[in-house]
């Protein structure tokens, strides 16, 4: 009453000018975030196709739907709660040449947003990574995450 209508449309209209705001700035970081994680798909893809062109198959030590296979314990390994480095490291075991690695590198794909050199960075620490670079070195392979 005396004037009180005015005030309150005034702040209605302040509030759903705000309320607006918010949700352009929701909605950018939205936008931005998902373009990002598109270009780093686009970005981790390439880079599987760039592995998959240089495996050099004469060079292949297990049969050819292994690699497959160990790919799809390797995503089991790396997803849940927490990792199984003690699978991962038996994974790398089998393999005896740097196409092995490559091989199963291209199965894995881009798994979850990442490739496999991507998961191996981002969830193991120093002496997990060490360990299995150990592995790779002890089978004559020289790539190293």
């Amino acid at each position: 009453m005396f004037g009180l209508g005015k005030n309150v449309s005034n702040t209605v209209k302040y509030a759903s000018v705000i309320a607006v705001i918010i949700f352009l700035i929701i909605v950018f970081f939205y936008v931005k975030n998902y373009l990002k994680r598109k270009k780093g798909q686009e970005d981790a893809k390439k880079q599987i196709e760039k592995i998959g062109n240089d495996i050099q198959e004469e060079n292949l030590t297990l049969e050819l739907s292994r690699y497959s296979v160990l790919a799809g314990n390797l995503k089991t390994a790396l997803s849940g709660w927490g990792e199984d480095e003690e699978a991962v490291y038996d994974i790398f075991k089998e393999l005896k040449t740097d196409d092995d690695v490559q091989k199963v590198m291209f199965e894995f794909g881009v798994y979850k947003d990442m490739t496999l050199t991507q998961w191996i960075t981002e969830y193991f620490n120093k002496y997990e990574r060490d360990t299995l670079n150990s592995i790779l070195a002890q089978n004559d392979i020289s790539y190293r995450f």
